[in-house]
């Protein structure tokens, strides 16, 4: 019998479940440097269903789900904190690397 909850190296969120609402692609496509302002700060974020991310020091990947439902990967996060409850994940990470 399996598990309900999947063990994650992808943080895979939209800007509406806790995506940095600055940092965007043309933003970065236009001046890389000002994406820099975005690393070691804090943010939440929320994802349906129970997921166990890796926790420091190991990294996971710090992916956008885009609108049309593409991924974009913009580098690694950290998982801070993390509370799994009623089939929702739920936590805190930081930005230590954008590609």
């Amino acid at each position: 019998m399996g598990s309900k909850i999947e063990i994650n190296d992808t943080l895979k969120i939209s800007k509406g479940r806790g995506f940095p609402e600055g940092l965007t692609l043309e933003g970065h496509v236009r001046e890389p440097q000002a994406s820099k302002a975005f690393l070691s700060m804090e943010f939440n974020f929320r994802n349906p269903d129970e997921r166990l991310y890796h926790r420091p020091p190991t990294r996971v990947f710090l992916v956008e789900e885009m609108p049309d439902g593409k991924w974009l990967y913009w580098g690694n996060a950290e998982i801070i904190s993390q509370t799994i409850d009623n089939s929702r994940t739920s936590g805190r990470y930081k930005i230590p690397k954008i590609y």
